[in-house]
């Protein structure tokens, strides 16, 4: 009996089929390729697929894929697979002309999405208006190498992340979104830790808190990033925190923000943040960062300078050391986005004006030498460029 067994056990073992081989489905414009449309590629994608989109402008209307959710859809369980630009975000648009969100992640999703641009979304009722170009619920999703502007929510103007969702940002930029709260960036109620690393977060807006970022009960780590021109109407010119979890912020830098309360940060019922390397300068209205009831914020090696309500360390937090108050020395002028330093900036590595050993402070290394400030007559100035001064 024994033998009988053994072989029926290897005669089934033999025919069982292997795995299909990954496949990579191609994606084009004017609906050649090996799928009309994104959605229809992402439909039929396999784990292990790559979904190559070619350049173009992919919209609601050319696309004609897109219903109550978004204009492209993750079903419930799509996972493990790619979608990318494959031209890059320059050159491949995902336009949503403001019929409905741009992407929307349904449930167990782990899916990386990478290099396009991602605009005119619009958070619809299905979802509580939540996420202008991106809604991502119970989804570990990796956005990459995107541009994500002009998009529009009631919460989340750019993304909304939500329901233990776990979601990775990685070298992208958010600019010119709107909302009633977290202009860029919402994330809610998730234990799981989320991050947004090397992104570039500006001009975004909220008639209410966290004009960049709006964090509730919710764990978010973030470093190299900078965040930038973001104006709230309430508080939190960059970000508002609510009962936020243990995250860490590293290596930011905080400049040109504004809020009435909080014109960097501003946290609240948030017990336990780390705040390390950052830069949090020139922010107008509220001080640097503000900390409200129940906070309390472990900070080093962290320069908060020429802020609008003040520059000094409120109640709440926790002076690990190497804080220090000094011109940061941007290489580019105010409005250029240009945060790099300044050879001689007290932010560059070695250069602490206490001689901590921090490293380097903030986002963006030294990429100038020191810039001096000399007095100049317009005749020299216009004898630099000719008669006519061009």
């Amino acid at each position: 009996m024994i033998k009988i067994l053994s072989v029926v056990f290897l005669c089934v073992a033999v025919v069982l089929p292997y795995g299909a081989a990954a496949r990579t489905w191609r994606v084009q414009s004017d609906g050649s390729g090996d799928a009309p449309t994104i959605q229809a590629a992402i439909d039929s994608a396999s784990a292990g697929d790559l979904i190559l989109v070619g350049p173009g402008r992919y919209s609601w209307t050319n696309q004609g894929s897109g219903d109550d959710y978004a204009m492209i859809r993750f079903f419930r369980g799509k996972n493990d697979f790619t979608v990318r630009g494959e031209g890059g975000p320059a050159v491949t648009i995902l336009d949503a002309e403001n019929r409905g969100r741009v992407l929307y992640f349904q449930g167990y999703n782990t899916v990386t999405v990478e290099g396009f641009t991602m605009k005119n979304g619009v958070a619809t009722a299905l979802g509580n208006y939540c996420g202008g170009a991106i809604a991502a619920h119970l989804a570990p999703v990796v956005v990459r190498d995107c541009v994500i502007t002009s998009n529009s929510a009631q919460s989340g103007g750019g993304a909304w992340v939500g329901g233990w969702s776990t979601m990775r940002f990685e070298n992208c930029e958010f600019s010119r979104n709107t909302a009633g709260i977290g202009g860029a960036l919402r994330f809610i109620n998730s234990a799981t830790t989320s991050v947004v690393s090397g992104c570039l977060v500006t001009y975004n807006t909220v008639t209410g808190e966290g004009a960049a970022v709006c964090i509730y009960n919710a764990t978010v780590d973030t470093e190299n990033s900078v965040f930038a021109f973001n104006t709230a109407d309430t508080r939190g010119g960059a970000f508002d925190v609510q009962k936020g979890q243990t995250s860490t912020v590293r290596n930011c830098t905080f400049a040109d923000n504004s809020g009435p309360v909080g014109g960097g940060l501003y946290l609240i019922q948030t017990p336990d943040w780390t705040i390390e390397n950052c830069i949090i300068s020139r922010n107008l209205a509220g001080a640097g960062l503000s900390l409200g009831a129940g906070s309390g914020v472990n900070v080093s090696c962290t320069n908060i300078f020429n802020n609008g309500g003040g520059d000094g360390l409120p109640s709440g937090v926790v002076d690990l050391g190497g804080n220090f108050s000094l011109d940061p020395e941007f290489c580019g002028i105010r409005g250029s986005l240009n945060y790099n330093l300044q050879g001689d900036s007290p932010c560059a590595s070695g250069n602490h004006p206490d001689g901590v050993s921090c490293g380097l402070i903030g986002a963006k290394p030294v990429l100038c030498g020191t810039v001096p400030v000399k007095k100049r007559t317009w005749g020299h100035i216009k004898s630099l460029y000719g008669e006519t001064g061009y």
